[in-house]
């Protein structure tokens, strides 16, 4: 069993939001901000957002993600303008898109460690957990983005066989459905991603489904 960290990381979007994506778990940076997909995920979602050439992402100040614990750099302060900068596009990134996690705690090893590990399948499928996701989720939101095996798992409540072979794939109809009862969500488009480390193994595919959401979710606005 994995050892939770006990700061909870809840979902970080805001009423003007379209898209609920939901990745795995959380990790140390996401536990010590309290903001999911803070650290190096924020920084895939954020380099693929522009890659995708998404209006919203590319007319926003091209900069380096930082992905550690701004105390963890070894001269902080140079990198206070950086942090300013994330802070700000973690702020646009709610209008258009609401974060989580199939759990909402970091797991790891053991409490002295500082890796990641993979959360247990029976506290992701647990009703709490179920419950916290369907709190998570505002009725307008229309589109969901699943990143990983076990935001599948959560989402839809299945194991997903060959998963690489999934990733920027749609959901069809019956997923869709599986997943709206599930969750109690009004979604009318949905795409599996793969977790978001891998999107950069296929950068086309991956900006291509980008430019579908843009569509689905009306970010053209």
């Amino acid at each position: 069993m994995p050892y939770y960290d006990p700061r909870p990381v809840p979902a970080h979007g805001d009423s003007e939001s379209t898209v609920f994506l939901v990745n795995e778990a959380p990790g140390p940076c996401e536990a010590h901000y309290g903001i999911p997909s803070v650290g190096q995920q924020g920084g895939n979602i954020y380099r693929t957002l522009r890659k995708a050439k998404i209006d919203w992402a590319i007319g926003y100040e091209n900069f380096s993600w930082p992905i550690l614990i701004q105390e963890d750099y070894k001269y902080p302060n140079r990198k206070q303008n950086t942090f300013v900068l994330r802070d700000a596009f973690l702020a646009l990134r709610a209008k258009y898109m609401t974060c989580t996690n199939a759990y909402h705690l970091w797991p790891s090893s053991s409490s002295k460690s500082n890796d990641w590990v993979d959360p247990a399948t029976d506290d992701v499928l647990s009703q709490n957990n179920i419950a916290r996701l369907r709190t998570e989720i505002p009725p307008h939101h229309r589109v969901i983005l699943v990143c990983g095996e076990y935001a599948w798992k959560a989402c839809h409540g299945s194991c997903l066989l060959q998963p690489s072979k999934h990733e920027g794939t749609a959901l069809n109809s019956k997923e869709l459905e599986c997943i709206n009862s599930r969750l109690n969500a009004n979604f009318t488009d949905g795409w599996y991603m793969g977790h978001t480390r891998r999107w950069s193994f296929n950068t086309t595919r991956i900006s291509n489904v980008l430019q579908s959401v843009t569509l689905a979710a009306k970010w053209h606005r």
